[in-house]
């Protein structure tokens, strides 16, 4: 680890990291509350944040921030001691960060006073997933800290950008962390039911806080939307298998894209800049990233309930939005008014 004079090193936020879910938004977050502290103390402090649960940053940058490259077949522990640890060169010493915690951090944003001065130069953080919303009583006028985060290769941000702008994103969560029922599988088509079974007994999850959205809710206000702009797509944000959502396709056809139709493009900038696949697909990274950024591009947002990746993309990008439960009067509504100019619908 490089040797730096300040630090703010930010673990993992506690079970957030799972193969197929790997909390990425989460971490987004809560990595935002270290930004925040930085800013506050005239940015000398250096974020540092472990590359074995961040492996996103291949191809996104976190203004403030440097990885920590674990050594491999390190125990959970050891990486952790590993990481706090402070290698003063000077002095020939080594001693452990500070720890920071959840009721610290909540007395410093509710007060402004962002001193880290009693935790000394170099500092862990030890909390669950938090974000700068929950933390100040109102959000704070300046730009966010997420706002500042960038795709690393502009080739990239350019195909998201062509491919989604102009369209309305809707994010469907199904798979980890998601509860439900008979009659939830019921809804599905038939010929997706077993299979979404089986997706779903490999996605064991100790956290079920999400519930079932029925398709009927999607593709009423999809229906509605198309009324009012026959023309208009839609690019779905989904955390299936592809063949698990894909008759949104059979049943909209080309007003309907998902990220699978923008990755081959991706791949091949990737592979035109000496990028090569194998090295990207820990922590499914490539997709997850394609995912999210489209979403980000897009003009307008159906939110899913509770969710951060949904919050991410309507905060990175200010994006007018709605819940997808809120009714489709009201979001036939808000719709008009972001596209009543720009495409002269109404």
């Amino acid at each position: 680890m490089a040797e730096y004079e300040k630090t703010l090193r930010w673990l993992e936020p506690y079970g957030g990291w799972h193969e197929n879910d790997t909390g990425l938004c989460n971490r987004i977050f809560h990595w935002e509350v270290a930004f925040e502290l930085s800013r506050h103390n005239d940015y000398e402090y250096q974020i540092l944040l472990q590359r074995k649960y961040w492996p996103e940053l291949s191809l996104i940058e976190l203004p403030q921030t440097k990885v920590y490259t674990s050594t491999e077949g390190d125990s959970y522990n050891i990486d952790f001691l590993k990481f706090r640890t402070v290698y003063d060169t000077k002095n020939n010493q080594v001693s452990l960060s500070k720890e920071l915690n959840l009721d610290e951090v909540e007395y410093m944003f509710k007060n402004r006073k962002f001193s880290l001065k009693n935790h000394g130069n170099h500092v862990h953080s030890n909390f669950h997933y938090n974000d700068i919303e929950n933390l100040y009583d109102k959000i704070p006028r300046y730009q966010r800290g997420i706002k500042l985060i960038r795709l690393r290769h502009s080739g990239i941000q350019e195909i998201i950008k062509d491919e989604t702008e102009d369209f309305v994103g809707i994010h469907i969560r199904r798979g980890y962390g998601i509860t439900y029922t008979k009659d939830d599988l019921m809804s599905l088509p038939e010929n997706v039911r077993e299979k979404y079974e089986v997706f779903m007994k490999k996605e064991i999850s100790i956290h079920h806080l999400y519930g079932f959205i029925q398709d009927k809710y999607y593709f009423n206000i999809m229906d509605e939307i198309l009324k009012v702009n026959p023309n208009q797509k839609f690019f779905i944000s989904h955390d299936l298998n592809y063949e698990l959502i894909s008759y949104y396709k059979d049943r909209y056809g080309e007003k309907v894209m998902f990220k699978e139709e923008v990755l081959d493009a991706v791949y091949d900038y990737m592979d035109n800049m000496g990028l090569l696949k194998k090295d990207f697909k820990y922590g499914n990274i490539v997709p997850n990233i394609v995912d999210l950024f489209c979403l980000c591009h897009c003009s307008f947002l159906i939110k899913s309930n509770m969710s951060t990746w949904s919050n991410f993309a309507q905060i990175y990008s200010n994006l007018e939005h709605v819940e997808i439960l809120e009714g489709n009067e009201s979001i036939i509504k808000k719709y008009k008014k972001v596209f009543k100019i720009k495409n002269n619908i109404i």
